[in-house]
């Protein structure tokens, strides 16, 4: 019995310190992330809220990763990711066009659609102590390029009562390429087949250029906050 305890004691040693070491080589991981997203600029929130009561729908992102760990302290990887919305909830009317001539909008129906491709950096700060129960939380940066297609309905007014007859049901568009730059704090699991999360800070100026109605003409940012679960598979 002794002997079968000393064997157990060796194995499980041996176990734990080969996960330990495992940490001091490189190791690839992939997965997959579902964030909620909170547009921090009240003038996009209010067209893309986070909870769509109307819909019963939340705003979310789902975003891939293909990363590569130098060592047990740092870490890169590629992130693309895709978020599509549409809404009619809190769709308020607006005057908009020239002096000589303007309408009251009432949009009917928005829909969002982006696309990010971007490079992320970790960092573990605690990845020194194996025993450390905050080994394994990261600080992140990434940034890369995002690209917008947005779409609204528009009935439009020549005045602000609803009273007078819809001059003209139109279709406004537009799409845009912008920069953007985020900071995360999160967990990440190191099994074979593991778990996350990640709440993070997204930085995205958008040029004002007022040639249309919508919101990626004229909002100037669709900064967020992102809060997301993830899963992923070391390989």
């Amino acid at each position: 019995m002794r002997i079968l305890l000393i064997f157990l004691f060796i194995i499980i040693s041996y176990q734990s310190n080969a996960q330990y070491q495992s940490r001091e080589v490189a190791q690839r991981y992939a997965g997959i992330s579902y964030s909620l997203v909170f547009f921090t600029n009240p003038d996009v929130n209010k067209i893309y809220p986070t909870i769509d009561l109307n819909r019963s729908g939340l705003l979310s992102e789902v975003n891939g990763f293909f990363g590569y760990r130098i060592n047990k302290y740092f870490a890169a990887e590629i992130s693309p990711s895709f978020l599509f919305a549409k809404t009619n909830q809190g769709l308020n009317g607006f005057w908009f066009g020239g002096n000589s001539q303007r309408f009251w909008y009432v949009p009917q129906d928005a829909s969002l659609f982006a696309l990010g491709l971007n490079l992320k950096a970790r960092m573990y700060p605690f990845a020194s102590n194996s025993s450390n129960v905050l080994r394994d939380f990261y600080l992140s940066i990434g940034g890369g390029m995002m690209y917008f297609k947005e779409q609204y309905t528009n009935y439009l007014y020549n005045d602000s009562s609803y009273n007078a007859y819809v001059l003209s049901i139109r279709d406004d568009k537009n799409s845009v390429w912008a920069p953007n730059i985020s900071f995360s704090l999160g967990y990440s699991s190191d099994n074979n087949f593991g778990y996350g999360f990640d709440v993070a800070y997204r930085i995205v100026p958008l040029p004002i250029n007022r040639n249309t109605v919508l919101s990626t003409s004229n909002a100037g940012n669709f900064s967020s906050l992102n809060i997301s679960a993830k899963i992923l598979f070391n390989l």
